[in-house]
């Protein structure tokens, strides 16, 4: 439990907290209480804590994009920024899409034949994986950047940040447009 839910905000994204949710509806078919959960979770007490109001809580903090916890909302709108970086970048950088087809060849060369994975391997599913490690990578930093010494989340410190993410994010589709420009015009983008 305190690895889902720890006392303060965690690297999370929008898949992480449904697959949460969905963790704590099937705990909850099978038992009514539960030995701890974090202060922000349980209203109420946090021993013995009552999953029917934990889990209208919660999913309410998720349909509001933690309107009533804002270190979870800084998180989640962080995980959004940084994933749509990594994906500009791969969409837009040379070097990551021949990387992305080396780690394909890596991959047919390795895997065992006979495999889903074998099956399913392709230069776009390493590009995926890419994306996916990149956003986890600046998530981390980002909740470990922000997290109080003694707990706590540094929500200032988070918003300045979480700006600077935005500011990026606006950034990378202007300076791409002007690199295909100089390549040659938009039929090279396609």
């Amino acid at each position: 439990m305190y690895r889902i839910f720890p006392d303060h905000p965690r690297a999370a994204n929008d898949a992480f907290m449904s697959q949460a949710a969905a963790y704590l509806a099937g705990l909850a078919e099978k038992r009514d209480t539960v030995e701890w959960l974090p202060a922000w979770l349980a209203p109420g007490k946090q021993g013995g804590a009552e999953l029917d109001a934990s889990i209208k809580y919660f999913l309410d903090q998720c349909l509001t994009y933690f309107e009533d916890y804002e270190p979870y909302r800084l998180v989640l709108l962080a995980a959004n920024a940084v994933s749509r970086i990594a994906k500009i970048n791969v969409i837009s950088n040379n070097a990551i899409q021949k990387l992305g087809a080396d780690l394909h060849v890596f991959a047919r060369l390795t895997i065992p034949e006979i495999s889903w994975a074998q099956v399913i391997a392709s230069p776009e599913e390493q590009l995926i994986n890419l994306i996916d490690m990149q956003a986890i990578a600046a998530l981390d930093d980002f909740v470990v950047k922000n997290k109080m010494e003694k707990g706590g989340f540094k929500i200032e410190s988070a918003k300045h940040q979480l700006r600077g993410y935005w500011r990026k994010n606006c950034l990378l589709p202007s300076q791409i447009t002007r690199h295909f420009w100089r390549k040659g015009g938009p039929e090279r983008c396609v």
